[in-house]
């Protein structure tokens, strides 16, 4: 059974075709699918795979996030919560990053010193040496932005070191800009653990 991330792909319950037909309601951790309403029963709210969402508001307030829709923290791959009441991390200890998205890519060329500040977006100069590179990362040619422009990773990220900490801009096409940023975001959560 190949299920989507937020759980809307519906149970095979017919997986070969000699036998007969059965009902499969488990979803999510803790999840129940209610036929009759279309959501995933958690013992204190309704979860809506379709939007990624709960259809009710979190019962604790903002204490639970800031949004308090939001099922696991949007992160339903490394987090659960079994009751609708929270996010509870699905295993004891966080895992590591071993996949290096913080750090210079294999494709990496020159490093440019960004010369703005901390986080600062690149000059006119800075970007016109990140489009004379493939993305550190992949390796792609093309950035995939509207503009055609490579986007400046900073390397440390910004999010991840302190204000001052000096940094260099790498390369980065708009697909591995936006995976590297949700892998920051699992770190900033801890959900994974860096290196």
């Amino acid at each position: 059974w190949d299920s989507a991330p937020f759980g809307d792909t519906d149970a095979n319950e017919q997986p070969t075709g000699g036998l007969p037909r059965f009902t499969f309601n488990l979803r999510f951790p803790g999840q129940q699918y209610d036929r009759e309403t279309g959501t995933n029963y958690n013992y204190y709210r309704d979860y809506e795979a379709g939007t990624g969402r709960y259809v009710q508001s979190d019962l604790v307030g903002l204490d639970g996030g800031p949004n308090t829709f939001a099922y696991a923290w949007l992160n339903p791959n490394s987090v659960d919560d079994q009751l609708g009441l929270g996010r509870k991390p699905s295993s004891e200890k966080p895992k590591r990053d071993g996949c290096g998205l913080t750090r210079p890519g294999k494709h990496a060329q020159t490093p440019i010193p960004v010369s703005g500040g901390h986080g600062a977006k690149p000059t006119a100069e800075e970007q016109e040496l990140l489009n004379s590179m493939p993305c550190h990362r992949c390796g792609a040619e093309e950035s995939g932005t509207k503009k055609g422009n490579m986007i400046g990773d900073h390397q440390p990220a910004t999010s991840l070191c302190s204000p001052g900490t000096p940094q260099c801009f790498y390369p980065h096409c708009k697909r591995c800009s936006v995976t590297q940023g949700g892998h920051i975001l699992q770190l900033l959560q801890g959900n994974i653990e860096s290196e």
